[in-house]
């Protein structure tokens, strides 16, 4: 059984980093974590797609590698716009004061796994 997790990740275009291409980097460091089946970065819409297995890693495991990730580069990786493929909405980090909206699980386009 494996889930998928699309996101956004804040902080990857930060001159900082050091790496000419820091999304690259990002997939590269994902896909050797135990658990990560699979990682795509889709230019267009400027989300990762993630593909897991929730009996070995969990979402909040990823999540808080990535931002781990940033701060080994000394820049602020942050986890935003986070979807599911569970039915269960999203989550948007950098906005918790406002109200919360209805769930919206959409699936992007050029993201899915074949």
């Amino acid at each position: 059984m494996s889930l998928e997790v699309t996101l956004r990740v804040k902080g990857l275009d930060c001159s900082k980093n050091g790496s000419s291409n820091p999304r690259e980097g990002l997939v590269d460091f994902l896909e050797e974590i135990e658990g990560i089946l699979g990682v795509r970065f889709d230019l267009e819409s400027g989300r990762f797609a993630v593909r897991y297995d929730p009996n070995r890693i969990t979402l909040l495991r990823i999540l808080t590698r990535i931002e781990f990730k940033g701060r080994e580069t000394g820049v602020t990786y942050r986890p935003t716009e986070v979807q599911t493929n569970l039915g269960g909405g999203s989550y948007a980090p950098e906005t918790p004061q406002s109200a919360p909206s209805p769930p919206q699980v959409t699936e992007p386009a050029g993201l899915a796994f074949s």
